[in-house]
């Protein structure tokens, strides 16, 4: 009946910057949400937002595990996270800058060992409340591949994070992609 109404069934959970934990059922407007998600695209579920509760009370929250339905793709259900000084999220590795790499424009090719990256963001106000709301953590770690070579094997420390985000529980040498040579010449068994 909720979703017939205009409105999402979502679950609040995790712990908060206050230490509250409990598991809060609230509702949001299906509306409002496809507005968010046509507006951030990409950067939604890594957007910080006031959820303001039934009984008047603010929670800075991240939007988590959307749901959609399996035929018509509508959105069926949103939970969100309490954001807090500990929280992390995993974040996607995306390589820019392909086309003016010489080693990726002869046919050399990245082989990706790692898509995402945990992170934790350094993010917190003097209370341990997040800053403001609307701030994005990156959707992306976005690697420049513009000066890589054949054999290249690109690291976590090789990396440019943002100043307020920081790799969580991941060694510095944690291998995200290789660069191997033309696909050419891994068929005629010369590449590496």
């Amino acid at each position: 009946e909720l979703r017939d109404n205009g409105r999402l069934p979502s679950l609040l959970y995790g712990v908060g910057h206050d230490g509250a934990r409990d598991n809060v059922m609230v509702t949001v407007s299906t509306r409002d949400i496809a507005a968010e998600l046509r507006r951030r695209r990409w950067a939604f579920e890594n957007t910080l937002y006031d959820l303001v509760l039934e009984d008047g009370s603010r929670c800075r929250v991240v939007p988590h595990q959307l749901q959609r339905h399996p035929v018509t793709m509508g959105i069926y259900g949103l939970n969100f996270l309490r954001f807090s000084r500990n929280t992390t999220r995993k974040l996607f590795v995306r390589f820019v800058n392909e086309e003016a790499s010489p080693a990726l424009r002869r046919g050399g090719f990245i082989v990706r060992v790692n898509k995402t990256i945990m992170c934790g963001f350094d993010i917190a106000g003097d209370g341990g409340e997040p800053q403001v709301a609307g701030s994005i953590i990156p959707p992306f770690i976005d690697i420049d591949v513009s000066n890589v070579k054949v054999g290249d094997t690109l690291r976590l420390r090789d990396v440019q994070l943002p100043e307020w985000v920081y790799p969580y529980r991941a060694p510095p040498d944690t291998v995200l992609a290789v660069v191997q040579g033309s696909r050419r010449d891994i068929i005629k068994g010369r590449g590496a």
